[in-house]
C-alpha cells in the first residue's frame, strides 16, 4: 500500500458555516483541533513512523490525481464498509494544487479521541483498513475520487492534569494603648478614654507544597476493547507517584470507554516540575498504550492560608475580626467618685494567643467649702421733720426782687430695735490639681433664707488649681432668733472625651456651715441728727428744736418754682417748701408808616425819515413820523408816623418813668402818651411822628422805662432802679404815597389822538405814515406835522414839530426802472397815472419782439446777464420819465438808437450772442443800456427825484 497524505481542512470559519454549517467534534468517530494551518502536525501513518505530506491519489508527484481546485465533501468507510463519515454536507475539504488545505478543523477517524485534544499513533496498527473518499457531489452518485486503502494505528487518548497547592501561615503583631491613660476629676464628673486595639500583619511562611490531579484514558477504538495493565506517574525531580484508579489491573477499558484516576504528592519546594504519566496495555490489545504529560506550576497554585484572618477579644468585652493590618478602638467612660482607682485591660489574639495591656488610672476630688457668721442689729430714734415758707409767692417785674423767710423744725421720738441682720466670709477650696468649674456660690440662713453673696467674679468662675475662691454674704433677718446659716458651692461637671474636651454634665453641691447667735446692739441711729437745707444751712439737733432764714429772688434771673428741702442726714426724712417767682417784662411794639410825593415831568420829541424831497408833476412819496415821549421824577417830603404800643402781662400795674421814640441813626421822633401808668394785664398807646431827610431804610426804635421795687417779705415795697423795655419796626419806603403828572395824553396835528401814556410805560414811540404830493403845479412847498402833551394833575404841556421841503421842478426828474415797476396799475405802490400815455394798452402794450407786455418785460430778470433786458429795463423807465415831463434831451439819441436794436432782436437772439461778431452786437445793447440808466438815476439830463 504507497503512503498517502490526506489533510481534510474547513475552510475558515465563517466561511463553513455560511457553506455547510456547523458540526459537533464529539459526534464524530475520531476528531482533532489544531491551529496549525500547514497540516505538518498531523501524520497519518501510513508508512507508521514516517511524516510525509498526504495526497490525493498519486503521491507527493502525483500532481493530486487530477483534481481541480475546489470544495470537496467527504466520506469515510470502516473495513467493514460502513460509513463513519457521511456525504452530507457535514464536512468539507478545499483542495488546492492536488492536496487538502487549511487545517482549521480535521474531519476522519483517522485521529485518536474524540475529546478535541491533538495528538496522533507513532506504531503500527493492524486494525483494518478505512477507505476515504471525496465529491463534489453530496450524494456520491458515482465516478468517486478514492484514496488508497491504508491502515489506522488506534492509540489510547491519555490525558492529564497538575492541580498545585501549598500552605501560606501568616504572623501578627498586637499593640493596645489608650488615651488618655490617667483622668483627674471630681466627684460627678466623668471621662471617657479611647482604646486602640491595632494589629499588624507582618509576612508570612510558605510550606507543604502538593501536586494532585486527574488522568482520564479512553479507548477511541469503536471495535475493541484495550488491556490496560499498568497506570505510572512520575514527578521530574521526585520519582514515581501513587496513582488510584479504583479498578484492578490489568483492565479492559471497553470501545469508546473512559477510566479517570488520581494521584497526589507532597513537594519539597515551589520549584518548577514536570508530571508523566504511562498507560501500558497487553501485547495482544487491539489499542495500544498512551502517555501524557503536566507541567507542575505554582505560579497559579492554591493557597491554603493559615492565620490570614485573625480574632481578637478585649478584656473590656470587646471582639474583632482582622484579614489585614489595621485597628479598632472604642471608647470607655470612668465616674468619679464610683471609678477612682486603677483599671487595667488586655487584648488578646486567639489563634495566636499573643496578647497587649493598657491602663487608665483615675483620681477623684472634692471642693471644701468653710464660713463664718457676723450677726447684727440697730437701735433707732425717729424724727419728724417740718418746712415753712412766707410768702410762697412772688409776681415781679424784671428787675424787681423779694425776700422770703424759711423756717426748719425738727422733733425727737422712740427708740426702737431693728435691722437685724448676719453677714461673713465663704471660702471655696480646690484641692485639686485641675481647675474646677463653679457655677454659683450660695448662702442659705435657716429655715430657707437666702443672702446676698459677692465673690467678686462672674459665675460660672475658673478656680484654679490649689487655688481658694474668697466670697462674702449677708442678708436682712426678721428677728433676733438663733439660726443655721449654711454656704453650698455648686461645681459644674463635665464628661471628658479621649480629646479632654468637656461637655457639662450636670453639677454637685458642696457646703460648709456656721451658727448665727445675737448679742448686744451693734448700731445707735439717730440719736442724734444733723439737718441740711438744700438752700445752704446746716443744724445739729440732740433734742427737738427748730431755725429760720431768709432769701431774696431777683427776676429775671430767679423766676420759677423755687424748691428746696430740709433733710435729717443719713435718713430719708426730709420736708420741703416752694417759692413760685413769676417774672414779667414789658412788651413794646410799634408800627411804622413811611411816606413821600413823587413829581414827575414829561419830554417830547416828532421826527420824519425825509427833511426835502424831490417829486415830478404827479409823484407821490411816503414819508415815515415818529413821536418819542418819556419821562423823569422827583421824590420829596419823606416822613415816618405810627402808634407805639406797651402791653403789661403782669397782675401787677407798671409805673413808666418815659417813652421815648428814636430813627436811626438818631433822629428824635415827638410821643404822645396819655399817661405813665400800665394797667395791669393791660395795653399804654401812645403816638409819634417824625420828618425824614431821605427814603433811606432806618429802624425806628421805641422804649418803656420801668421803675422796679424791692420787696420784704412783708410785701412792703423799696424804689429801685430802672429797666428799659424795646420794640423795634422797619422804616422801608415802598412806592410814593403822593404822585403827581403820573400821565399824560398825546395829540398831533396830522394823526389826531395818539393816545396816554404813564410812567410805568414810559418811553413810548408813536409812528405813522403819510403820502406827499402829488403836486400839479412845479415849485417849492412845505408840509409841516406837530405833536403835543398834556400832564393830567398839573395841566403842564410841551410840543415838537417835523417838516419836509419838496421840490417840484419845472423840468421834470426822472425815476429808476424800479420806481416804474412798482407804481403801475397792479401795485403795490400807488399807481402813477403816467403808464396811461404808454400806447393804447399802457403798461399791457407789447414790447417790441419779445412777445411779452412792457409790464412782464420789466419784471423779467435777466437771467445769465441777458443784454435784451438789460436794455429793456432802463429803455422802458427812460420812456416812462419822458412821458412824465423829464428833459429827454440827454437821453434821445441813445434811446432812438435802442428803439433800432429792439425793432431787430428778439431776448432769445441776444442770450445766443457769441464770439467777436456776437460780443459787439452785445456790447451795444450794454453800452446803450448804461446812457439810459444813467439818465434814469438823474446822472445826466435834469436829474433824480425822491424815490
Amino acid at each position: 500500500m504507497k503512503p498517502i497524505r490526506i489533510i481534510a481542512a474547513l475552510v475558515a470559519a465563517s466561511l463553513l458555516l455560511a457553506a455547510v454549517g456547523n458540526v459537533s467534534a464529539a459526534s464524530m468517530p475520531g476528531a482533532i483541533w489544531t491551529t496549525d494551518a500547514s497540516c505538518s502536525g498531523v501524520d497519518l501513518n501510513v508508512d507508521y513512523h514516517s511524516k510525509q505530506e498526504v495526497y490525493l491519489n498519486g503521491g507527493p508527484t502525483g500532481g493530486g490525481g487530477g483534481l481541480p481546485n475546489g470544495y470537496y465533501y467527504v466520506r469515510v468507510t470502516d473495513p467493514s464498509g460502513a460509513t463513519v463519515l457521511g456525504y452530507t454536507p457535514t464536512a468539507s475539504v478545499l483542495v488546492v494544487d492536488g492536496h487538502i488545505d487549511h487545517c482549521y478543523q480535521l474531519w476522519a477517524i483517522l485521529l485518536k479521541g474524540s475529546d478535541n485534544t491533538p495528538g496522533y499513533d507513532t506504531t503500527p496498527n493492524a486494525g483494518g483498513e478505512y477507505e476515504v473518499a471525496i465529491s463534489q457531489d453530496p450524494t456520491f452518485p458515482g465516478d468517486l475520487r478514492k484514496t488508497d486503502n491504508y491502515k489506522v494505528a488506534r492509540l489510547l487518548v491519555v490525558g492529564k492534569d497538575a492541580l498545585t497547592s501549598f500552605t501560606r501561615t501568616w504572623a501578627w503583631t498586637i499593640d493596645k494603648s489608650v488615651t488618655p491613660s490617667s483622668w483627674t476629676l471630681f466627684t460627678g464628673d466623668a471621662g471617657t478614654s479611647q482604646y486602640t486595639v491595632a494589629v499588624a500583619k507582618t509576612g508570612y511562611t510558605d510550606s507543604a507544597w502538593t501536586a494532585t490531579g486527574t488522568i482520564t484514558i479512553q479507548n477511541p477504538d469503536p471495535y475493541f476493547a484495550a488491556r490496560i495493565d499498568a497506570v505510572t506517574d512520575t514527578i521530574s525531580g521526585l520519582g514515581s507517584v501513587p496513582v488510584s484508579c479504583g479498578v484492578a489491573f490489568p483492565y479492559d477499558l471497553a470501545p469508546g470507554a473512559t477510566l479517570a484516576c488520581t494521584y497526589a504528592a507532597s513537594l519539597p519546594d515551589a520549584s518548577a516540575r514536570t508530571n508523566s504519566v504511562t498507560v501500558v496495555t497487553s501485547g495482544g490489545s487491539k489499542v495500544e498504550g498512551g502517555s501524557a504529560t503536566a507541567a507542575i506550576d505554582f505560579a497559579s497554585a492554591t493557597i491554603l492560608p493559615v492565620n490570614a484572618s485573625i480574632h481578637v477579644t478585649d478584656s473590656n468585652g470587646g471582639a474583632w475580626v482582622f484579614g489585614d493590618s489595621g485597628s479598632a478602638t472604642y471608647a470607655k467612660t470612668f465616674t468619679c467618685d464610683a471609678d477612682e482607682g486603677s483599671h487595667s485591660n488586655t487584648a488578646t489574639i486567639t489563634e495566636t494567643a499573643q496578647s497587649d495591656g493598657a491602663s487608665v488610672s483615675v483620681a477623684c476630688y472634692a471642693l471644701s467649702v468653710t464660713k463664718d457668721a457676723a450677726p447684727s442689729y440697730t437701735r433707732t430714734y425717729n424724727w419728724a421733720i417740718d418746712k415753712t415758707v412766707t410768702p410762697s409767692e412772688w409776681h415781679l417785674f424784671t428787675g424787681d426782687t423779694g425776700t422770703s423767710a424759711y423756717t426748719v423744725t425738727a422733733t425727737k421720738t422712740g427708740p426702737i430695735d431693728g435691722e437685724w441682720a448676719v453677714e461673713g466670709n465663704i471660702s471655696v477650696h480646690n484641692p485639686a490639681p485641675i481647675a474646677a468649674t463653679i457655677n454659683s456660690v450660695a448662702d442659705v440662713v435657716s429655715p430657707d433664707l437666702g443672702t446676698l453673696v459677692n465673690c467678686g467674679v462672674t459665675f460660672p468662675h475658673s478656680l484654679a488649681a490649689g487655688g481658694t475662691l474668697g466670697c462674702t454674704y449677708g442678708t436682712a433677718l426678721a428677728n433676733a432668733d438663733t439660726r443655721t446659716n449654711t454656704a453650698t458651692a455648686t461645681l459644674q461637671n463635665y464628661a471628658y472625651d479621649k480629646d479632654l474636651l468637656a461637655t457639662p454634665s450636670g453639677t454637685t453641691p458642696f457646703s460648709g456651715q456656721a451658727q448665727v447667735v445675737f448679742g448686744a446692739p451693734t448700731t445707735l441711729k439717730h440719736d442724734e441728727i444733723d439737718v441740711d437745707d438744700s438752700n445752704g444751712g446746716s443744724w445739729h439737733l440732740s433734742a427737738s428744736g427748730s431755725a429760720t432764714y431768709t432769701e431774696t429772688f431777683t427776676c429775671d434771673a430767679d423766676e420759677g418754682t423755687h424748691s428746696n428741702t430740709a433733710t435729717i442726714r443719713g435718713t430719708e426724712l426730709s420736708d420741703g417748701a416752694s417759692v413760685d417767682v413769676a417774672c414779667y417784662a414789658l412788651a413794646v411794639s410799634k408800627d411804622a408808616q413811611p411816606s413821600y410825593t413823587r413829581t414827575h415831568s414829561w419830554t417830547i420829541v416828532k421826527s420824519a425819515d425825509q427833511s426835502a424831497l424831490t417829486l415830478s408833476i404827479g409823484q407821490q412819496f411816503l414819508v415815515n413820523y415818529s413821536v418819542v415821549v418819556d419821562s423823569a421824577y422827583v421824590d420829596s417830603a419823606w416822613a415816618v408816623t405810627g402808634t407805639v404800643t406797651i402791653h403789661n402781662p403782669a397782675p401787677i400795674t407798671a409805673t413808666l418813668t418815659s417813652v421815648a421814640d428814636l430813627v436811626s441813626p438818631a433822629i428824635a421822633a415827638s410821643v404822645a402818651c396819655p399817661a405813665l401808668i400800665v394797667p395791669k394785664e393791660g395795653d399804654l398807646a401812645c403816638t409819634y411822628a417824625a420828618s425824614l431827610p431821605d427814603a433811606a431804610a432806618r429802624q425806628n426804635t421805641a422804649t418803656a422805662t420801668l421803675q422796679n421795687h424791692d420787696y420784704d417779705q412783708d410785701l412792703i415795697p423799696t424804689a429801685g432802679g430802672t429797666t428799659a423795655f424795646s420794640g423795634s419796626a422797619d422804616v422801608t419806603f415802598g412806592a410814593p404815597t403822593t404822585v403827581i403828572d403820573e400821565c399824560i395824553t398825546v395829540t398831533d396835528t396830522y394823526a389826531g389822538s395818539l393816545g396816554t401814556v404813564c410812567a410805568a410805560d414810559a418811553p413810548v414811540t408813536f409812528t405813522y405814515s403819510r403820502w406827499i404830493g402829488p403836486y400839479s403845479v412845479c415849485g417849492e412847498y412845505t408840509v409841516g406835522n406837530t405833536a403835543s402833551f398834556v400832564a393830567n394833575d398839573s395841566g403842564a404841556t410841551a410840543s415838537s414839530s417835523a417838516s419836509v421841503a419838496v421840490h417840484v421842478p419845472c423840468l421834470g426828474c426822472t425815476l429808476t426802472p424800479g420806481y416804474w415797476k412798482t407804481h403801475s396799475k397792479y401795485g403795490p405802490a400807488p399807481y402813477d397815472d403816467t403808464w396811461a400815455l404808454l400806447a393804447a394798452s399802457g403798461e399791457d402794450s407789447p414790447f417790441f419782439l419779445s412777445g411779452q407786455t412792457t409790464y412782464q418785460v420789466l419784471w423779467t430778470n435777466p437771467s445769465g446777464g441777458n443784454a435784451y433786458y438789460i436794455l429793456a429795463h432802463a429803455y422802458i423807465a427812460a420812456q416812462m420819465n419822458a412821458l412824465n415831463g423829464a428833459d429827454f434831451a440827454a437821453a434821445q439819441a441813445s434811446f432812438n438808437a435802442a428803439t433800432v436794436l429792439l425793432n431787430a432782436y428778439t431776448p432769445a437772439q441776444v442770450a445766443l450772442l457769441k464770439g467777436k461778431a456776437g460780443g459787439d452786437l452785445r456790447a451795444q445793447f450794454v453800452s446803450l443800456a448804461a446812457i439810459l440808466d444813467n439818465y434814469n438815476k438823474g446822472l445826466i439830463g435834469p436829474g433824480h427825484c425822491s424815490e
